[in-house]
This record gives C-alpha cells, structure tokens and sequence, in this order.
C-alpha cells in the first residue's frame, strides 16, 4: 500500500484532526485559524470576526437576518447543525490557505456567534486530491 507524505505533516496529538486555514492569505491582517476537519460539513465555516479582520464581512453592527445581510450586499445560507438552525453570511470565490496549499474559489460560511471553525468538504476537496465515491478508494 503506498504512503502519502505531506510537507506540514504533524503527529495528531488528539482525537480530532485540525487544520491550519488561512483566509484570504494575501491580505495584511490574515491570520492563521485551526479548523477541525470536517467531511460531513459542506463548506468552510469561520467566525463572523475573520471575514470582518480581512475585509469580506463589515465591522461594527451585524445584521441579524438574511434581509439585513441582503441590504449589505452579502448572501446568507441557512445551516443545519447540531445546535439547530442558523442563519449563515455566505461569501464565494475566496482565496484561502489550507496547511500551506493556496487554493482559489472556496465558498465560506461565517458563524455570527463566533464559535466554529471548520473545514468542509468542499476546501478539502479543492486543496487535496482524495476519494469521496466507492471507485475513487480502491486501489488496483
């Protein structure tokens, strides 16, 4: 079976993988957030103070329905977690870093109660190549 090294690769010192995420990297008050790495979550979620430090989000007062997001000229998408339902920011075609790997065009959320960080599916799907259907995992 071959072995996959990667260039940042670290010994997990938990039971939870994370990842090191970089949104918006070229921008001068970017900095680095720990995601945990999550296949079952669709997008990259952060907290609301990320895309406001790098300019994605407006500082200050934050709308609190989609309506007032809308006026702001920013998409909002309604996520389904554990705690429930909320209501999302929805910012697309990012440029964001994932343990060192510049990828463009990621989609991401950002969590208004500044809780979550986490790398879904598609940021991971973009940065590395892996299998997600039943043919992709065999090895011939």
């Amino acid at each position: 079976m071959p072995t996959i090294n990667f260039p940042s690769s670290v010994p997990l010192t938990s039971t939870r993988p994370y990842a090191d995420v970089i949104l918006s990297p070229g921008h001068k008050s970017a900095c680095v957030d720990v995601c945990l790495v999550d296949t079952g979550a669709d997008f990259l979620m952060l907290p609301v103070a990320a895309g406001q430090r790098v300019g994605l989000l407006p500082s200050g007062t934050l709308p609190t329905s989609s309506s007032g997001w809308q006026r702001l000229g920013i998409t909002t998408r309604s996520v389904l977690g554990v705690g429930g339902s909320l209501v999302c920011p929805f910012v697309t075609g990012v440029t964001v870093e994932i343990e060192g790997h510049r990828v463009p065009g990621v989609d991401v959320l950002f969590d208004l109660n500044n809780r979550s960080e986490l790398a879904g599916r598609q940021l991971i799907q973009l940065a590395f190549r892996f299998g997600l259907t039943r043919t992709e995992w065999l090895h011939t």
